[in-house]
């Protein structure tokens, strides 16, 4: 059975509604980025990049985005690149401290998830105000296929709810 562009929307749609995949006991809902709002934005000089041992890896995409300006979660420089075909990787940057807090894994196969809701717009969203961060896809190329979202608090991050994505039927 081949499912129309708009039936596998209503039906992506029904999951979110009705799919209690929450971490966090009784949430069923998909988080908000004002749900998880800080209350200021650092506006001053980064601090110089600390790379631990397992950072040197990558050290020129590290120390490129520490140039960035702050754009997650109040004082932190989320850094993103791509790991493979469909893959992507990235760490938060502490523009303050300049430690380096590497994303709960890597994001692949996100494909379908956008395409369902065009309004997430990449595999990896995040906004400055807030430290919400959404995952769309695989995480490290297992287990579910959907929409992840994580709380990032103290340097980690804190899966609160997966809602898986549709499974649609391949000619």
């Amino acid at each position: 059975m081949i499912f129309s562009k708009y039936a596998s929307i209503a039906v992506f749609a029904l999951i979110l509604t009705f799919t209690p995949a929450a971490a966090e006991p009784g949430k069923t809902d998909p988080p908000r980025f004002e749900e998880y709002s800080v209350a200021t934005t650092y506006k001053g000089k980064s601090a110089p990049l600390i790379l631990a041992k397992e950072d040197r890896l990558y050290r020129t995409r590290l120390q490129r985005g520490a140039r960035e300006r702050v754009n997650f979660a109040g004082h932190y420089i989320l850094v993103v690149w791509g790991c493979g075909a469909s893959c992507r990787m990235g760490a938060a940057i502490d523009a303050v401290s300049g430690r380096v807090h590497w994303l709960p894994g890597t994001v692949c196969c996100w494909d379908i998830a956008i395409e369902e809701d065009p309004s997430l717009g990449d595999a990896i969203v995040f906004r400055a105000d807030s430290n919400l961060l959404i995952l769309c896809g695989l995480i490290n190329e297992s287990g579910v296929n959907g929409v992840h979202y994580y709380k990032f608090e103290t340097g980690h991050f804190t899966h609160l709810l997966t809602v898986p994505q549709p499974q649609i039927d391949q000619p």
